[in-house]
């Protein structure tokens, strides 16, 4: 028999619409979401993960059998459940959320069931906010390698490594720009080399390493 706390929610996002018909009125609304979780915080930030606006918690009670719950607060709400294309329930309920707080209400007095305290602070997982920053952060990255710079050969060879898809190999090239092993016009190399503004003499030596260009 179930005895661990969990927790019976209602929960909506801006972000999700549907529509649907009322008599001859087409209606769109952001439905409510009814489901259970072991540990709420973390429900809701992995449910952050996949949209570009975070869940807004409007309830939640602790249970020791939240399955049970969840399904009599479904129940109450029945004729607003949402289904899938091939008549399979969903967690949704195109309801407002104080029709699903008022539920969920009814259900948790006459089980005598406590209304959870949610600590949005403490929420556990990635936030949509925090997706958006990291996204920004990549960009800036990409942005920064592709007018990367370089203060010596060393660097340099790596960038030309990089834009050959092996920056591993860099020791190759920093040779080459070394003057210390040269690159045959057959070389895998030899293109990137002069795509970067290089020169070669008669020995397929490179002539100046210091006046080439961005290679990416």
């Amino acid at each position: 028999m179930p005895n661990k706390t969990e927790y019976v929610y209602v929960l909506t996002n801006p972000c999700i619409q549907y529509s649907f018909k009322d008599g001859n009125e087409k209606k769109v609304i952001s439905p409510v979401k009814i489901g259970k979780a072991k540990n709420l915080e973390k429900r809701i930030g992995t449910l952050n993960t996949s949209l570009p606006e975070n869940f807004e918690h409007h309830m939640s009670v602790e249970a020791n059998d939240a399955k049970a719950v969840e399904n009599v607060v479904q129940e109450y709400l029945k004729e607003y459940r949402i289904y899938t294309k091939t008549g399979e329930k969903t967690e949704f309920f195109r309801c407002s959320a104080e029709v699903a707080i008022a539920a969920l209400k009814k259900v948790a007095r006459h089980m005598h069931l406590k209304e959870y305290k949610f600590k949005k602070d403490k929420l556990i997982g990635r936030s949509a906010s925090k997706i958006q920053a990291n996204a920004l952060k990549s960009k800036k990255a990409e942005v920064k390698s592709v007018i990367a710079t370089w203060k010596n050969k060393t660097q340099l060879a790596k960038l030309i490594a990089r834009k050959g898809g092996n920056e591993g190999s860099y020791g190759h090239i920093l040779q080459t720009l070394s003057r210390k092993r040269p690159c045959a016009k057959s070389s895998k190399w030899r293109s990137a080399l002069e795509q970067a503004g290089l020169k070669f003499d008669e020995n397929n030596l490179v002539i100046n390493w210091s006046v080439a260009k961005n290679p990416l």
